[in-house]
């Protein structure tokens, strides 16, 4: 969550323990667990409705994606023009020689 690597937790260990003394050390650490791992589920809880109309709001996006590309391959198939020549103007027309 914080991404400390060791030597930050061992500076954090040390300045606790200089700073609150080694025995009250483990129940403030004991405590401050508990604190992140509540804040963690009320995180976790908040965004749980969030996370659910993101996933319909990606269905429904992916349902139209998916019916667009069908109605432009129907366009296409529906508007198919003779191949153009290099030296023709307009397609499907040739020129006399």
């Amino acid at each position: 969550m914080f991404n400390l690597g060791f030597t930050e937790l061992l500076v954090l260990a040390v300045i606790g323990l200089l700073v609150i003394g080694p025995e009250q050390l483990p129940i403030v650490a004991r405590k401050a667990a508990r604190m992140l791992n509540q804040f963690k589920h009320m995180m976790d809880d908040a965004m749980a409705p969030v996370n659910e109309f993101k996933a319909k709001a990606q269905e429904q996006i992916d349902k139209v994606q998916t019916e667009t590309t069908k109605l432009e391959d129907n366009v296409k198939e529906s508007v198919k023009l003779p191949p153009m020549g290099l030296n023709d103007d307009k397609p499907g027309v040739k020129e006399d020689d």
